[in-house]
């Protein structure tokens, strides 16, 4: 069942990071380019975004249980405080997704749907920026602490 997992784990994370990963670049590639295609390219990804992080962080609980038994943190090794570390890195993303979904991307949102003027979906897109990018640089982070 480990595997099995651990598997659940990797592959949310990388169907969740990927087009948040794609969709920053493609935001920071085009600073003065209207926001609306690609955004609503990654706006219809959202229920897949919503069930890759539901299913890496089911993944992630399966996997600590299965391998220890319970939720605690080891402090005692390296591994063990990078594991720390990574968990942690990992609930911020998590709480920055919430408000990315709720909160960031709801003027841009609104402003697609003709409800907002042009002035304040611009305004938005600055918004959107900066936090898809303390958001990807949370999940580089993940990633980073993965391969130590």
């Amino acid at each position: 069942m480990l595997p099995l997992a651990q598997a659940l784990e990797s592959a949310g994370f990388a169907l969740y990071a990927a087009p948040i990963l794609a969709m920053t670049a493609w935001l920071s590639l085009s600073i003065d380019q209207p926001l609306g295609p690609g955004l609503n390219r990654f706006l219809t990804l959202g229920p897949l975004l919503g069930i890759a992080l539901g299913a890496c962080i089911l993944g992630a609980l399966g996997g600590i249980w299965l391998e220890q038994g319970a939720f605690v943190w080891t402090f005692d090794t390296d591994q063990g405080r990078i594991t720390a570390i990574q968990q942690t890195v990992f609930f911020l993303v998590w709480v920055s997704n919430i408000k990315l979904e709720i909160w960031t991307l709801d003027e841009p949102r609104a402003a697609l749907k003709g409800q907002r003027d042009p002035e304040t979906l611009r305004a938005a897109g600055v918004t959107l920026r900066r936090h898809l990018w303390i958001h990807s640089l949370g999940l580089l982070g993940i990633i980073a602490l993965s391969c130590s």
